[in-house]
């Protein structure tokens, strides 16, 4: 009887292990699958931030070559004309 009480608390223990071993692996692989959501999303929101800037000033420097041309060509018609 002895022998079997104490095989029955070895067994308990290394359930008790067991179990714990297995929640501390889940929480750090939650933990983990979250921080990796965190950071993609933080690199997606700066991929947008410079996507949005660079189309700004594409558009600005856009806007300035077509005054220069519309100008430059305003310059040829009064040329012309004169």
């Amino acid at each position: 009887m002895r022998i079997i009480c104490c095989s029955s608390s070895i067994v308990k223990v290394v359930v008790v292990v067991v179990v714990v071993v297995v929640v501390v692996v889940v929480v750090v692989v939650v933990v983990v699958v979250l921080v990796v959501v965190v950071v993609v999303v933080v690199v997606v929101v700066v991929v947008v931030v410079v996507i949005v800037a660079v189309v700004k000033v594409v558009e600005a420097v856009v806007v300035e070559v077509a005054v220069v041309l519309v100008v430059v060509a305003l310059a040829k018609v009064v040329v012309v004309v004169v």
